[in-house]
């Protein structure tokens, strides 16, 4: 493996002699790959623990753009005369919330849902992620919560806020092996769509050349290991916040995949 990432970062040419590589040990190769790009995301998220100042903007902001129809009375939730039994308010690109006055909601749970999804149901919230789905706390653990009245969020009012925010850092410090789990499965299955749709990409323009000589699937499965002066680029960038070091990444990866079949083709020749 470290002859392939080896030759992938700094000798394009010398990569066609695994152009004949068991599927195995591609996809080996590929979770190497994935490992290695998440490391400056797993290493972030170990170290932030709470919400920061971005995360309550992003959260207030985000239901200042949705007026949320329920209210929680004598610790139960329940939704304002005339509206939808089910709400969402959508916090982020990751971060989903939903709002029922049932006692549970079924979901599409899935290993491909990427959103993390904070429910509020009937008498409970419950955390979702992929498969996981877990009980966080019922509303009558926290009297501050009894009777609190969502559409002072759309109010931005700061004694609603300052309740809701006491209320999630208690529970990120109580459940924080949950959260970090979730979010770590997120990175890694966005990483594995990200690279995996980079790689069929190159291997799409690559096969315009390689068609006649090779089948699709090993125009593929090689073009895999021309993806690691991408990675490490990418690697670099979040580390050191080096903007577009990536975007340089991508290029070479690019110049790298074309040398690579020129050089297949040379020797089919």
């Amino acid at each position: 493996m470290y002859q392939r990432f080896k030759e992938g970062l700094f000798s394009p040419s010398e990569i066609a002699k695994y152009q004949n590589d068991k599927k195995i040990v591609t996809f080996l190769f590929f979770l190497i790959l994935v490992l290695l790009s998440i490391i400056p995301s797993l290493i972030n998220l170990t170290h932030n623990r709470g919400l920061d100042y971005e995360e309550r903007t992003t959260i207030r902001q985000s239901f200042l753009d949705n007026e949320v129809h329920f209210s929680l009375v004598d610790s139960q939730l329940v939704a304002d005369v005339g509206t939808n039994k089910i709400q969402t308010v959508l916090v982020n690109s990751t971060l989903l919330i939903v709002f029922t006055d049932q006692d549970s909601l079924k979901t599409d749970l899935s290993h491909f849902n990427t959103y993390s999804r904070i429910v509020l149901t009937k008498k409970a919230v419950y955390f979702q992620q992929s498969l996981i789905n877990v009980k966080l706390f019922a509303y009558a653990d926290y009297p501050s919560l009894a009777n609190l009245d969502f559409s002072d969020a759309l109010k931005n009012d700061q004694n609603f806020w300052t309740t809701v925010f006491l209320v999630i850092e208690d529970q990120i410090a109580h459940h924080g092996s949950v959260t970090l789990l979730a979010k770590g499965l997120f990175i890694v299955i966005s990483e594995i769509l990200v690279l995996g749709f980079f790689s069929l990409i190159v291997a799409i323009f690559q096969m315009m050349s390689l068609s006649g000589y090779m089948k699709f699937t090993k125009v593929w499965q090689i073009m895999t290991y021309i993806l690691v002066p991408y990675i490490v680029a990418k690697v670099f960038e979040d580390l050191f916040s080096l903007n577009y070091l990536s975007f340089l990444g991508a290029i070479i990866t690019v110049f790298y995949a074309n040398r690579l079949t020129q050089v297949i083709l040379q020797r089919k020749d």
